[in-house]
């Protein structure tokens, strides 16, 4: 199917080009899709955040430990940053696949719609 002229409909393209397509489809599906995506990821600073206070307040001995030692803010610092690092990592990697398989059970769906 062609786009129309006009329309804001168009098949070509790949990244944010295909937002503009949806929004023009579904113009009162904006909002809500505005709010979703703010909640996700507040919801995903909180975990975060969460996930990282539980891991300082469970070293908070060893911290100590390397205190006492002579280890520096710096060097401390530098354990928990590169603690988070493997963490993100580590999500990142895990959440590939599932978001392969949807984004192609959702192409799969939509084959031959208009938003395609």
């Amino acid at each position: 199917m062609s786009p129309r002229r006009g329309s804001g409909l168009s098949s070509a393209g790949h990244g944010g080009h295909h937002l503009h397509v949806h929004a023009v489809a579904f113009p009162r599906l904006r909002p809500a899709l505005d709010v979703v995506i703010t909640i996700a990821v507040i919801v995903g600073f909180l975990v975060i955040f969460q996930s990282m206070y539980t891991a300082v307040l469970e070293r908070t001995r060893e911290i100590g430990i390397l205190k006492a030692m002579g280890a520096s803010k710096l060097t401390i610092v530098g354990a928990v940053l590169r603690e988070c690092g493997a963490m993100a990592v580590a999500g990142v990697l895990v959440a590939l696949g599932p978001l392969w398989a949807c984004v192609h059970c959702l192409r799969c769906a939509f084959r031959g719609s208009p938003l395609n």
